[in-house]
């Protein structure tokens, strides 16, 4: 048995070999299809003998003993289905999105059980789950009543190994390979080794798989830190407009004296859509991943099987983020080039003057402005772990099952940091017009060259403790019965769940925020980069800068004594501190129930199968936390706020909902080789878990006032759908399909966006609300053929093409901004995906081609316009050499043409971020015993 490689989670294509026995036997009496492997290859027929004997629209994909796929974790793999694609986020596949639906939308199951996440949501982070842990996988579009996991996109369920489902004694192997960030120019290792072993008898078993991953990976990222917001000269972001000794004064006045925040020479303007800063960011994602997996298996009897599940996954992650960009708040505007608008006239200060109206600001200049430079040190760690135990007793038509779970999920980030070191008096010029979505940037001292990597003249500016923790916690137990006949099979069961998410949010109230920046701090923490930022880019850019340790930073602070407030300055004062406004807990309780027919006969002379049921699903929850309001809000006339908060109030609420859900599925055989599908169901996504907190958080900096909380009172989402499909096996190792599919949504939950007036300033105030429902419809198209009739070696080649089309009417804005209009979260109308493969003798060769249309990311930004995904496409490929039966040799490649990720913010040329992760290879071998 070959080890289960990051790769093995491939595509349902696998080139012409042979299962064992014991997987022909299951995958034919099983319509789930559910797949064990034990064999070196996995035969291209056995595939299509399974699709076709399941009744709903389902995708299995199973583990192959050889990996051939080079994708980095399950999620890339499970793009390959027809009708999923994924988000790329640093290079990293992580969310999936099923027919035009979101992660937020979609099921992670665990051998039918629903895993506790380390994130703020539901969405299974498939990073968490090494692969090298998983032997199979389904991918349910259409439900049925008996699955676990209500879901309006999909649930997809993953096996794990079992014991009993492999060969008889003992069989163990391993893998070692080296993976290389080409970026970031480091290699780290990852290992990983099982074990199986099953009597004589085979009534008892065990199987162990450890596993071991490091990664050391960079990307350079460029992004506005607030996004683009319209200003005008007099909204008090430039100070005041007044005259001083006759002449026109933007800023302010002292001792008769003008202090300009925009030149004389510059057009006033109203309006414009510009930027507040921009940063140049080097990010290193350092990773230490371990799974573990542990099943026993013991046969009581012939009808008694008991089966014990420990799975564990431990991350350790450490994120320092060093970058470096102008602050616009500060200096003198001497140049500024706006496209579109008009000019208007206006009387300021009592004079006519020239006023441009819109367009877009696409070159500024300033002088004696501020320059920050930002260092991020984030260590986090997470550990999620599940524990199982089933029996299952089967005697004669019926089957009875028992299954009781607990999952854990614990995220520490209490002590990540944010710091920032500022650079005064500089002079700077950025220009977007670079036919790149990497705009320009060049900055300098008149006192002192090489600004940006000279040591001496750093200032302390901002430094605070910036994380969260994350607990999540399932219990789950369920009781399974079918009773399976001759030509109809009833089942029946009854389940219960508690699930609850505790967030505890930290905050630094004594962190120096937005001190005067007046303290020179020492030159020995500082050393000069030598990162040469999107070196590849062609664009002119600051390419190095000064790095630091944010401990170092901290050390040389609390030496100078320098502190926002001296009177509550203490020794330790960069300890986290708890924030009961930014921390709840919500617990969700469902109780459910199902009944299900499947009937199998005859329409005429064509087989027909039938899957028909009801799940009844009663939900219930609570959701505790506290809150503050704004008193005051007002600009100090440097370019920042001054806030000043309530006391905070306890908050405590709670929920019912109740739901009905019904599922059809058919399957006609119009002939032996063409297939008929037909499904529809009613279906439920329950809000996300801190959507339903009463969690928030309130932001002052310049341009990014805002209040962000969650909303109790939300409901879940509800949907009908429905969907056919016709399947054509033209050939033994070859399918061709279509299927199409409509969803009606009755509400979606999106981004509730208002304004809310505090003195002189405007807050965003954001939450999720209940909005207006949608409908998603679509094409899915699928090919997959071994051209095992062409002349050796040809006979070797296969391909694998998938394409989907998904299109909604859904259309939304938010009351801030009226006029801007966005879709679905994750909706993509287009994506393809290409694969070809050759295996023949001891070569195995993949090359794999996606590509997705551009997408909603969310529902608005710091400045509440939305934020889009651009289309983005991968080239992907893997080789694998078999020294002999128990040895091969490994090669993969991901991104080899080097794609960009690019996100904008509303429109195309309003860059969000853009982001170069480099190619990443892994060169290894693997063995078995």
């Amino acid at each position: 048995m070959w080890l289960l490689s990051a790769a093995a989670i491939a595509a349902i294509c696998c080139a012409p070999g042979y299962a064992s026995a014991q997987s022909a036997n299951a995958a034919a009496n099983d319509d789930t299809m559910t797949v064990v492997i034990t064999g070196i290859r996995r035969s291209q027929r056995q595939s299509i003998d399974i699709k076709k004997v399941a009744i709903n629209s389902v995708d299995a994909i199973a583990s192959e003993d050889l990996g051939k796929m080079p994708d980095q974790n399950v999620a890339e793999s499970l793009q390959r289905v027809p009708g999923i694609t994924i988000d790329h986020n640093r290079g990293v596949g992580n969310g999936v999105t099923v027919r035009g639906l979101g992660p937020q939308f979609n099921t992670v199951t665990v051998n039918g059980r629903v895993i506790a996440t380390d994130g703020a949501g539901r969405e299974f982070n498939f990073d968490i789950l090494p692969s090298e842990l998983i032997s199979s996988a389904e991918v349910y579009k259409s439900p049925q009543a008996n699955l676990n996991g209500a879901s309006i996109g999909a649930t997809i369920n993953i096996h794990t190994l079992r014991p009993l489902e492999q060969k008889g004694g003992f069989q163990a192997g391993g893998s070692a390979r080296a993976n290389i960030d080409d970026l970031g120019n480091k290699t780290t290792p990852s290992a990983a080794a099982y074990m199986t072993w099953k009597s004589k008898s085979g009534r008892v078993g065990a199987s162990v798989v450890l596993s071991y991953d490091e990664k050391y990976e960079r990307t350079d990222d460029f992004f506005p830190g607030a996004s683009s917001y319209p200003r005008s000269f007099d909204d008090g972001y430039y100070g005041t407009a007044s005259h001083n000794n006759g002449s026109l004064c933007v800023g302010s006045v002292s001792g008769g004296k003008c202090n300009p925040r925009i030149a004389n020479n510059v057009t006033l303007f109203r309006n414009v859509d510009m930027y507040h800063n921009s940063i140049n960011q080097v990010e290193f994602d350092h990773r230490k991943r371990t799974g573990l997996n542990v099943t026993l298996q013991y046969d009581v009897s012939d009808e008694l099987r008991l089966t014990f599940d420990a799975l564990a996954s431990y991350n350790d992650d450490h994120y320092h983020g060093s970058g470096i960009g102008p602050d616009f708040s500060g200096g003198t505007l001497v140049n500024q080039i706006v496209q579109g608008g008009t000019d208007t006239t206006e009387m300021v200060a009592g004079q006519p003057r020239t006023v441009h109206n819109g367009g877009v600001a696409v070159s500024e200049s300033f002088t004696n402005g501020t320059v920050d430079e930002i260092v991020e040190d984030r260590p986090a760690t997470s550990l999620t772990d599940l524990f199982g135990f089933n029996a299952r007793w089967k005697h004669d038509a019926f089957t009875l099952s028992f299954d009781v779970d607990t999952s854990k999920a614990q995220y520490r980030d209490s002590k990540g940091m944010f710091t920032t070191v500022r650079l005064k008096g500089m002079d700077y010029t950025y220009d977007r017009r670079t036919g790149s979505p990497l705009m320009s940037l060049s900055l300098s001292n008149p006192n002192y060259p090489d600004a940006s990597t000279d040591v001496s003249h750093r200032n302390a500016h901002y430094m605070s403790t910036e994380g969260s923790d994350l607990d999540d916690t399932i219990n789950e137990v369920k009781v399974d019965g079918k009773w399976d006949g001759d030509a109809i099979a009833l089942y029946g069961g009854l389940g219960y769940s508690e699930r609850t998410k505790v967030t505890t949010g930290y905050a630094q109230p004594t962190a120096c925020a937005y001190c005067g920046s007046d303290v020179i701090l020492p030159s020995s923490i500082f050393h000069p980069t030598n990162y040469n930022f999107m070196g590849s880019s062609g664009v002119p850019t600051v390419a190095n800068w000064v790095d630091y340790n944010t401990n170092d930073l901290i050390a040389a602070l609390k030496a100078l004594n320098v502190s926002a407030d001296p009177s509550t300055h203490s020794g330790d004062y960069m300890d986290p501190v708890k924030d009961p406004a930014g921390s709840s807990s919500v617990q969700e309780k469902v109780a459910l129930g199902y009944v299900m027919t499947e009937y199998k006969g005859n329409l005429g002379s064509m087989p027909l199968a039938v899957n028909t049921g009801v799940r009844i699903e009663s939900t219930d929850f609570t959701s505790d936390g506290a809150g503050q309001t704004v008193i005051s809000a007002k600009p100090n006339g440097t370019g920042q706020n001054i806030i000043v908060l309530s006391d905070i109030v306890p908050l405590s609420f709670n929920g019912h909902y109740l739901d009905i859900l019904p599922s059809f599925n058919a399957r006609l055989n119009l002939t032996d080789d063409l297939i008929l599908r037909g499904a529809a169901s009613r279906v439920i996504s329950r809000p996300t878990l801190t959507d339903l907190s009463s969690a928030q958080s309130i932001s002052s900096n310049p341009g990014n006032e805002r209040i962000s909380k969650g909303n109790p009172n939300l409901q879940p989402f509800r949907a009908s759908q429905a969907e056919a499909g016709l399947e054509w096996y033209f050939d033994k190792d070859s399918i061709l399909s279509a299927t199409g599919f409509y969803k009606s949504i009755d509400s979606f939950i999106t981004r509730g966006v208002t304004t809310q007036q505090v003195d002189q300033v405007t807050f965003i105030v954001d939450q999720p609300v209940n909005g207006k429902g949608a409908t998603v419809k679509g094409l899915e198209l699928a090919f997959r053929t071994v051209f095992s009739r062409l002349p050796s070696p040809w006979n070797g080649l296969g391909t694998q093409i998938s394409y989907t089309y998904t299109d909604s009417d859904a259309d939304y804005s938010n009351s801030a901004k009226e006029s801007v209009h966005y879709s679905l979260e994750g909706l993509s109308k287009d994506s393809f995906t290409f694969v070809g493969f050759y295996e023949k003798g001891p070569i195995q060769a993949r090359i794999s081609y996606t590509w997705r249309d551009k997408y909603l990311v969310a529902p608005q930004t710091q400045t509440g316009v939305p934020e889009f995904s651009a289309s983005y496409n991968q080239l992907d490929a893997g080789l694998q050499y078999a020294i002999n039966d128990h040895v091969m040799l490994t090669l993969d490649g991901t991104n080899l043409t080097d794609s960009k990720e690019f996100h904008y913010a509303n429109y195309y040329y309003d860059t969000q971020e853009y982001r170069d992760v480099g190619r990443r290879y892994t060169v290894g071998v693997r063995f078995k015993y």
